[in-house]
């Protein structure tokens, strides 16, 4: 190990580096949040505790709506996922230069950080499941309550 110490701005990029990991962490839960509430609304549209949608393109179009919003929040999550193994590897990589900046990665990062994204995302999977049944089995099924 190098024990080299940093100069000023490589302890602000790495204090940087940490900060945007923090970020994203962070970002992931309040997408997270603000997604359930958008899924709460869809859904209870679609069973009709909003009130009814008539037969045909409406319910077709909704429905399809459904998909692409809850499809870009999957993609959405993903990248933020991305962005938070990213600049936690980013961090590590500061160990290989300087000793006093450290911010270690867990034994076995690579498997936890795919089994931590699967998680994150999965809800998100689901939803865009529930959508495409909804609309392949009942794609203009009027909605009621």
């Amino acid at each position: 190990m190098n024990h080299k110490q940093p100069d000023e701005n490589s302890r602000l990029s790495f204090e940087q580096t940490c900060e945007m990991a923090r970020y994203y962490g962070n970002l992931r839960f309040a997408m997270f949040t603000v997604f359930t509430a958008i899924l709460g609304g869809l859904v209870a549209v679609e069973l009709g505790e909003v009130g009814p949608l008539p037969d045909g393109p409406k319910v077709f179009w909704f429905r399809l709506a459904s998909v692409v919003l809850t499809s870009l929040f999957t993609l959405a999550e993903w990248r933020v996922a991305d962005l938070v193994v990213f600049y936690q590897e980013e961090a590590a990589r500061f160990a290989g230069q300087f000793e006093v900046l450290r911010l270690p990665l867990p034994p076995r990062h690579f498997t936890w950080s795919w089994l931590a994204r699967a998680i994150m995302i999965a809800p998100f999977v689901l939803a865009v499941l529930f959508w495409i049944v909804s609309l392949v089995l009942w794609p203009t099924q009027k909605i009621t309550s």
